[in-house]
């Protein structure tokens, strides 16, 4: 069904859509959800950021702050970040935190950002990685007059995703013996996702934000930021 065919029902908020023949349709993701940070959140990624399973290939590469300096670093960074949550119970019955996005080096004026993404161990292969990534993505290139968002993806996590490479983000460079770890150097690939790629791409992914004909957005995305507190029921 063409995306100008549908239309989100007036004065909802929860993703759904109603097709021109009356079928209402989800359009949300079945995963991942994405919310503002708030100050109770802060354990949960302070935890998640020093955990044996990510520390070593998250932004400190080893070396951890202290809770106090983490905390101070929420209140002096106002570049866009969302904490990742479940979007329902899984099989196992978890639901409540799942990871963290965040943007920095934010540079509107050039219409560049680089983004980091961070789930939690168990979540790791289920798909709600992909999920955020691609919310975050979404609500990067909607909100903001950005012409590529860049990651830097040191070798031995670039090989997780490189299956994306020249399908969602092309190579830019590589920094030879960048990173060093685990008693070695190792490559760090620089990676963008370009804006004319991602409307591409957003077209025929269900749950991402696409413009009608007209080129006016379907819907402003909203069904999938809540400002609801966590959840651990």
């Amino acid at each position: 069904m063409s995306n100008h065919n549908l239309h989100t029902q007036p004065g909802s908020s929860t993703g759904q859509a109603q097709s021109m023949d009356g079928r209402v349709e989800d359009l949300r993701p079945r995963l991942a959800r994405l919310r503002p940070i708030i100050p109770a959140d802060y354990q949960f990624l302070y935890e998640l950021t020093i955990s044996e399973d990510i520390g070593y290939r998250w932004r400190y590469y080893g070396p951890f702050p202290t809770y106090e300096s983490f905390v101070q670093s929420f209140q002096r960074n106002d570049n866009p970040q969302f904490v990742v949550v479940q979007s329902a119970q899984t099989e196992s019955g978890q639901r409540g935190y799942a990871g963290w996005v965040m943007s920095y080096k934010f540079d509107p004026a050039n219409g560049t950002a680089y983004i980091g993404v961070i789930i939690a161990q168990p979540f790791i292969g289920s798909g709600i990685g992909i999920e955020a990534a691609g919310l975050f993505l979404d609500y990067l290139f909607r909100y903001w007059n950005l012409r590529k968002i860049y990651s830097e993806a040191p070798e031995y996590t670039f090989r997780s995703y490189r299956s994306g490479l020249g399908k969602v983000f092309r190579e830019e460079g590589v920094l030879l013996g960048h990173r060093y770890y685990d008693g070695r150097f190792w490559d760090e690939h620089i990676i963008a996702v370009y804006r004319e790629d991602w409307k591409k791409l957003a077209q025929i992914v269900p749950w991402l934000s696409k413009d009608d004909a007209a080129g006016a957005p379907d819907h402003p995305g909203q069904w999938w930021v809540t400002t609801a507190t966590h959840d651990d029921s």
